[in-house]
């Protein structure tokens, strides 16, 4: 996800030390990145995955319950699993 320094001065605010969803009325998967980017050291490599849009649904298949579809779960597991050979 593009972090930019607008989600980074999105988030700042008058009354505590961050605003976690910017100024705009939704929050956006970038600005969910750029908050949770504050919370990484320095050189640590990391991936926010923002699956909450297609994650509830009721059409779920095979099985995954039909409260949620498990949407990108199986993606980041096939990568997990190939860094490891």
């Amino acid at each position: 996800m593009p972090i930019t320094d607008e989600h980074r001065n999105d988030m700042k605010t008058l009354f505590a030390d961050i605003n976690n969803k910017g100024k705009k009325p939704h929050g956006g998967s970038a600005q969910a990145a750029c908050f949770l980017e504050r919370f990484i050291e320095k050189g640590v490599k990391w991936v926010h995955l923002d699956i909450a849009g297609p994650a509830m649904g009721g059409q779920a298949k095979g099985p995954i319950c039909a409260d949620g579809t498990g949407f990108g779960t199986q993606t980041l597991l096939d990568y997990l699993w190939k860094q490891t050979k």
